[in-house]
């Protein structure tokens, strides 16, 4: 295959998992703007904002009413959203250095699976309070896929209907003591072959994106709670 061809494939790709044009960021700007409507201000944070992806997709959509902020554990990280002109500081998700009911929007993008039992309570326990009432808290993370464990930090999956067990079953070792409840959920699903050596894996996506010949999986999800 030659050389001309296999670079427009790559050129595709990237094109496909543009920032602002794949799924989960069209969902995620979606749910902000639905949640901001007629109103006039307000604060979001993306705890764990990583390399400051979300905070650029919100704030490249005009969305001017919000005032961003942003916490990770990684120094650089946080360096780099300060300097993009965001209110940024080095936090751990356990214990959020912002006081209870801060926000109108809490943003948690594939963080949560990073985290094992029972950290992961004290995760959701600070991501909502941390939000205002009425306020929204915006989930995503990966379904169990075969690239789950490509990530060497990824500790295990949690599902939609686990994070919602944590707020209402009283069976568990613990539970939510902060009252919310799911709004909207969505599901992103993925070729299921990929390979960054193989062309005809390349050539099967581009078949795939275009005709749904080949049987996909859900690989990501978002869910929205209301506080």
């Amino acid at each position: 295959m030659s050389k001309k061809i296999e670079q427009k494939m790559w050129q595709l790709i990237i094109k496909w998992n543009k920032p602002g044009n794949i799924k989960e960021d069209k969902q995620l700007l979606k749910v902000i703007t639905q949640h901001m409507k007629n109103k006039t201000s307000g604060k979001l944070l993306d705890a764990g904002c990583g390399l400051g992806n979300n905070l650029n997709l919100i704030k490249n959509a005009n969305l001017e009413q919000l005032e961003l902020f942003g916490i990770d554990v990684n120094p650089d990280l946080v360096e780099n959203a300060t300097r993009n002109g965001y209110h940024a500081k080095i936090s751990d998700l356990r214990h959020i250095q912002y006081p209870d009911e801060t926000f109108d929007i809490v943003i948690a993008s594939h963080v949560i699976e990073h985290f094992g039992y029972p950290d992961i309570t004290n995760v959701l326990h600070e991501l909502f309070r941390v939000t205002k009432p009425g306020g929204i808290v915006i989930i995503k993370s990966l379904l169990f896929c075969k690239t789950f464990y490509n990530d060497i930090d990824h500790v295990r999956p949690y599902y939609p209907e686990t994070l919602g067990n944590y707020f209402c079953a009283a069976q568990q070792q613990q539970v939510g003591n902060i009252k919310a409840y799911e709004i909207y959920r969505w599901y992103q699903t993925y070729p299921p072959f990929f390979s960054t050596f193989r062309f005809s894996d390349m050539l099967k996506m581009y078949i795939w994106k275009y005709t749904r010949l080949y049987p996909s999986d859900r690989c990501n999800y978002g869910v929205v709670y209301k506080k």
